[in-house]
């Protein structure tokens, strides 16, 4: 006999579905059915489509209910399979399957905690090779909330030794220790005037990094004081979360009760840090002396950098290892030594393409 609590579960998946613009909220699905927010366990490099085969092979006959929330085409194949899979099992164990990003999740109450380790031992199983492919979780606004939008970025091959000065290889090994550590938390930041290597930096941390990365733009700086934020971290507990550009975020606090700056420090290092484990990074190109002196704090803040021009030595090296054919007397920023043809727009009119952001 069908489960009275999945009669209606198409339609209140729909609705969650129109709240989510476009995306589903499995915590949200979960609170629907059995009435109580779930412990989750996050699975990356998982090969969504074997464990589904051995999920419906092993485990058919105690699902309860089985949901598909969205279908897409293989690339490989070319043909049209389910994905976004939710597997309804017994004890309340509810299996979420995101083929397109090689992710599972296991939410289940915490009194059944054994039995959700016993389906985590069957899924990593199925662990998947990593990806040489690098996203990001872009935040978006949707008509009634945020959401996010999972973007493919380009990392170009570089090295840190090379494009940095020597002090800052100490750092960025801390840094990376502290990032790759699981259920941390704390901020990064990153300033120095623009042509550094700012973001070009970030974009290595993310590749090098496995784990989820939340990205919000200049523009939606607003965001930061809106509840709709803290449900996107919540869904994405032990991530990184990034903001470029953030000068207007990060100087002292206005005295209004809710800046945005209060929210990092909330995020950061208060008792929502504790739930979220969320590792932030800020970068920016005002001094650190604008910054509040709260973000500062010892605890609280994991590192921070300026970046500045390359030694003259330094630069010389690099340049001459990108066969740039030129002499170098003077300090110079990581944009001026890759692309000088850029220096002097009536000497050449060559242009780079899809680099220059990438140096800031």
């Amino acid at each position: 006999m069908k489960n009275p609590k999945f009669q209606n579960l198409n339609l209140e998946v729909s609705s969650i579905l129109n709240h989510r613009g476009g995306d589903y909220n499995e915590v949200s699905t979960y609170l629907m059915i059995y009435g109580r927010i779930p412990s989750r366990i996050h699975l990356m490099n998982t090969d969504c489509r074997k464990l589904k085969e051995r999920i419906e092979k092993d485990f058919a006959p105690k699902a309860e209910q089985k949901v598909s929330i969205s279908r897409v085409v293989d690339l490989e194949s070319q043909k049209i399979e389910e994905d976004d899979l939710l597997y309804f099992l017994d004890d309340e164990i509810l299996l979420c399957l995101d083929t397109n990003r090689s992710r599972s999740r296991i939410l289940f109450p915490e009194n059944k905690k054994e039995k959700a380790l016993e389906l985590q031992v069957v899924a990593e199983e199925y662990k998947a090779k990593a990806e040489d492919k690098v996203y990001i979780n872009l935040i978006s606004r949707s008509v009634n909330d945020l959401n996010t939008q999972s973007l493919e970025i380009q990392v170009p091959d570089s090295n840190i030794a090379d494009n940095y000065n020597d002090d800052f290889l100490p750092v960025h090994e801390h840094i990376l220790k502290r990032l790759q550590t699981k259920n941390d938390k704390g901020i990064v930041l990153l300033h120095g005037k623009p042509g550094t290597g700012k973001t070009s930096y970030i974009r290595q941390l993310i590749k090098e990094v496995k784990k989820e990365v939340i990205f919000l733009p200049p523009a939606m700086a607003g965001a930061l004081t809106e509840p709709g934020l803290i449900s996107i971290l919540t869904d994405n507990p032990n991530s990184i979360f990034v903001m470029e550009d953030a000068e207007r975020i990060l100087v002292a606090r206005e005295q209004e009760q809710h800046s945005p700056v209060s929210t990092l420090l909330n995020i950061s290092d208060g008792l929502l840090a504790d739930c979220l484990n969320i590792q932030i990074i800020c970068s920016f190109n005002t001094d650190l002396s604008n910054v509040d002196r709260a973000l500062l704090r010892k605890g609280r803040l994991i590192a921070k950098y300026d970046f500045r021009e390359l030694s003259t030595e330094k630069a010389q090296k690099l340049s001459d290892k990108l066969g740039k054919n030129r002499k170098i007397d003077r300090p110079l920023c990581l944009s001026e030594i890759y692309h000088p043809e850029d220096l002097d727009f009536q000497v050449s009119e060559k242009q780079a393409i899809g680099f220059q952001n990438s140096l800031n």
